[in-house]
């Protein structure tokens, strides 16, 4: 899947607050069914986009497997949220940190909040050729 993760950066100072937002894209993988996910490394994920198709489904089967995971996306929701909050919100967090660090910032705090839910793109489904 690809997804985007939107996150809204709060610089607080003695004079107030400023709030950016930020975006970042991420391709994820999973294998399973959205029940029972079980998220792919990164090195697995650009190696399923690098792929080269051996044989195609029809269109009847493409439209039900993509169906099967639009109707139960919902249960995807919760494991996206959980790394827009806490994997990649502190990635942002600590990488905006040391950028106003070494531009020589003093008594300034940095608060990340993602704008939930993070925006599904585009989805593929990949199937083992038999």
């Amino acid at each position: 899947m690809l997804v985007r993760f939107r996150y809204h950066i709060i610089t607080k100072t003695g004079d107030g607050e400023t709030h950016l937002i930020a975006e970042d894209c991420q391709v994820l993988g999973f294998a399973g069914s959205p029940a029972s996910t079980e998220w792919t490394d990164a090195d697995i994920v650009e190696k399923l986009i690098r792929a080269k198709p051996e044989a195609n489904v029809s269109r009847d089967q493409a439209v039900h497997f993509l169906n099967k995971l639009i109707d139960s996306f919902e249960m995807l929701w919760y494991s996206l949220t959980e790394a827009a909050e806490e994997k990649n919100g502190k990635k942002l967090l600590r990488a905006h940190a040391r950028v106003r660090k070494a531009s020589q910032g003093r008594g300034v705090q940095y608060q990340v909040k993602p704008h939930l839910p993070p925006d599904v793109l585009r989805a593929y489904v990949y199937l083992p050729l038999k």
